[in-house]
């Protein structure tokens, strides 16, 4: 099971990315924010609100303290993106206006437990496959020790995050495109409506 243990070694870098054979594994809390990516086979995803198949081309974005795990799974063949996203600022401060990425990154936990899913993404075979590169790159700077080692996870991250963020503004209407701070403040509402609130 991953845990902030999969960082070890890499603390002073709260990103890595690697390829995996994943096998079925029960439903577990985790403790940073995850990209799958899934490159072939097929499973159920499981998480608390729902079940769905899925196979090649389907790509789920689970953040911090996501509850997931994978069942009935046929050589599955997965991308794994760990990240910190609190612990990469400059990540945070370039796409932080971007609609998509307000959508895809900008709620915790607490903001699905009133949903039923994750964001989740389906790209056709072209474009999965035009993504394999990055990560190819991410997991060769993943096991590098270079001085660059930094530089080139950060870059391919942000390429493939970038293009997530497109592809998901693709799929959502105008009126869905909120501030941030205006989820934010929804988002606290809803996480504290039994308690007396302030403006400040």
């Amino acid at each position: 099971m991953l845990t902030k243990n999969s960082f070890e070694g890499k603390q002073d870098f709260m990103l890595r990315g690697f390829f995996h054979d994943q096998t079925d594994l029960r439903l577990h809390q985790q403790e940073f924010n995850e990209i799958v990516l899934v490159l072939g086979g097929s499973a159920k995803h499981l998480t608390l609100h729902s079940v769905e198949q899925i196979s090649r081309g389907d790509i789920l974005i689970l953040p911090d303290k996501a509850y997931h795990g994978f069942y009935a799974t046929e050589n599955l063949k997965i991308f794994n993106l760990l990240f910190m996203l609190d612990q990469l600022p400059l990540a945070r401060l370039w796409l932080l206006n971007h609609p998509g990425f307000k959508h895809l990154f900008g709620h915790h936990q607490d903001f699905y437990e009133t949903r039923n899913h994750y964001p989740k993404i389906h790209l056709p075979e072209d474009e999965i496959a035009s993504l394999e590169v990055y990560l190819r790159n991410i997991e060769a700077a993943d096991l590098s020790s270079s001085p660059c080692r930094k530089a080139q996870l950060m870059g391919n991250f942000l390429i493939l995050v970038s293009f997530l963020c497109e592809k998901w503004q693709e799929t959502i209407s105008p009126d869905q495109n909120i501030p941030l701070e205006i989820m934010k403040a929804t988002e606290y509402l809803n996480s504290h409506y039994p308690e007396i609130i302030y403006l400040d």
